[in-house]
């Protein structure tokens, strides 16, 4: 299902396949009554629904206002080291990738200039440096950018988005397992400092 570019939003038509297919394994084997079921698996076809939903307006604020969603997320975000996040093979960053690519469909659901880091020249060109680099897959010049952004300092103001973005892309590199286990939880660290709340998390 996320086998193409993970900035590439999934086809409805395949989400839906994904949805009714996981549901019906589910069923066959009795797993949706099972009293010691997955949490986190539940969550990601929670996650796989609402990204799925026809009307994306209903994403805009979905962790303000469905605290049953948000809390568990939170939990994962905030609580459960990274890594052991992704070696349960779960893809949670994948599920929110996607809700945020499909909220990205309603124009009131984007942030501003400002909370992006983008009312600044350094944070644009920092972004389309860094989305150049991606989209080429170009890692050694998404690291490249990402470090001389900060060093710089990053985006002049209270943005937090930008410098974690620039973190987050230090990871992408070949340096080795400790040195993305570092990263994961530096950023991991950071984003505890940002995030806390559904609205935040919106």
């Amino acid at each position: 299902l996320f086998s193409a570019s993970p900035f590439a939003l999934v086809d409805r038509a395949a989400l839906s396949a994904a949805v009714d297919g996981a549901l019906a394994d589910l069923k066959s084997v009795g797993a949706l009554q099972a009293a010691d079921q997955c949490g986190v698996g539940k969550l990601c076809l929670q996650l796989l629904s609402f990204a799925n939903v026809d009307d994306p307006t209903a994403l805009v604020q979905l962790f303000a206002g469905f605290e049953q969603l948000t809390s568990p997320v939170l939990t994962l975000l905030l609580d459960v080291p990274w890594a052991v996040l992704a070696q349960s093979g779960w893809p949670v960053f994948a599920m929110l990738a996607q809700l945020n690519m499909r909220k990205g469909q309603v124009p009131e659901a984007l942030n501003s200039e400002a909370v992006d880091g983008l009312n600044d020249p350094t944070g644009q060109e920092f972004m389309a440096y860094l989305m150049a680099g991606l989209q080429a897959g170009n890692i050694p010049a998404v690291e490249q950018v990402s470090a001389a952004f900060l060093q710089m300092g990053g985006v002049q103001g209270s943005s937090a988005l930008a410098p974690l973005t620039a973190l987050a892309a230090q990871g992408t590199g070949s340096r080795g397992v400790q040195a993305h286990l570092e990263v994961l939880r530096s950023l991991q660290d950071a984003f505890k400092q940002v995030i806390g709340s559904g609205d935040e998390l919106d």
